[in-house]
């Protein structure tokens, strides 16, 4: 691809964008494409980012380079240290490829404990430029990413563990979402002292976490009785006549003492949409609203099944609790009583 020809796709953007990415000529202005790909690395799709932007001429390298020492991302710190721990040898070019390389085995989309995840970890750990990297992402990020303390976990050597322990020390004091990230460390970690205790203290905070969970308080209401543990993902849909071909309405349900966010509602409605417009519904936390098009607000947990039924009322629809659906830890009696709950308002 000729330089003008590249630089028009670049500026038209959409799928030439890409195109024109993946084919760049040395001469290329690296002004233009170095904006474009820290655009692109400021993004959260690490796994799009990589796959497009791993054809560069190193002027662009340079350029990249330069603008990522700014950032403190995982993903910038990644990088940066991966080139500065290149074979002297290798071209800065190659080791911008090989270096994304690694990104696409970070955010491969095989399963969390599946082989193939397992294989890609392993490749890395046993890479002296990549473990370095996310050592460095581990100990200098405030939030690094799961799969690079994930490399660290496969390799459990000393300087490992010293690299994951401002992460571990976060995760403790905040006892918070981010232990239940580190828990997940345990399918790849390797069995060492120093893991396991790790691995152990992790437990015990989250133990504690679970048997103090406000969760636990909606048991009463429900019908449960006292429980150690409550967890259930429900979901259920409007009441449509025999000529609909969807439901209109769509709910999802979460409570669970096990995690820190231990309660949330989506309402989906499948509807038409304008282009550029929201999708109608809403969505809620504890404390936190993501959506809401309905203007209802969000409710409290134990004021749920009144929300559910005057959401209902208002919409002019009727939910579908004969066909409802459940994943959760109950079983039997205790089970159809949430349900019986759920349809209670």
């Amino acid at each position: 691809m000729s330089r003008d020809a590249a630089e028009a796709a670049l500026r038209l953007g959409g799928s030439a964008r890409g195109e024109a990415l993946r084919r760049l000529p040395d001469d290329v202005d690296p002004e233009l494409v170095a904006g474009i790909v820290l655009d692109a690395a400021r993004q959260a799709n690490w796994w799009g980012f990589a796959r497009a932007c791993r054809r560069l001429p190193e002027p662009v390298v340079r350029r990249v380079l330069a603008g990522l020492e700014t950032s403190s991302s995982s993903l910038s710190v990644f990088v940066r240290e991966s080139i500065r721990l290149r074979a002297a040898d290798a071209s800065l070019a190659s080791t911008w490829d090989d270096t994304l390389g690694a990104l696409l085995d970070l955010d491969c989309s095989y399963a969390w404990g599946s082989k193939q995840r397992r294989d890609k970890l392993a490749k890395l750990a046993g890479d002296r430029r990549f473990l370095g990297a996310c050592q460095a992402a581990s100990s200098g990020c405030e939030l690094a990413s799961l799969p690079m303390l994930a490399v660290l976990a496969v390799d459990g050597s000393d300087t490992s563990i010293d690299a994951l322990m401002p992460q571990f020390v976060h995760a403790t004091e905040s006892k918070g979402t981010r232990l239940d990230r580190l828990e997940r460390l345990r399918t790849h970690a390797r069995d060492t002292p120093a893991m396991r205790a790790m691995l152990r203290e992790i437990e015990e905070l989250l133990g504690a976490r679970k048997a103090s969970s406000p969760a636990l308080a909606l048991a009463g209401p429900i019908g449960l009785g006292s429980l150690e543990e409550l967890w259930f993902h429900a979901y259920f849909f409007s009441a449509e006549d025999a000529t609909a071909s969807i439901t209109r309405f769509q709910a999802n349900v979460d409570v669970d003492s096990r995690r820190d966010r231990w309660f949330a509602v989506h309402i989906h409605v499948s509807t038409q949409q304008m282009p550029g417009e929201p999708p109608e519904g809403i969505s809620f936390e504890l404390g936190k609203v993501h959506r809401d098009t309905f203007g209802i607000g969000p409710c409290a947990p134990e004021e749920l099944p009144t929300w559910l039924s005057r959401l209902a009322r208002d919409r002019g629809f009727a939910w579908d609790f004969q066909q409802a659906g459940m994943r959760t830890g109950l079983r039997g009696k205790k089970r159809d009583a949430v349900l019986g709950w759920l349809r209670s308002g």
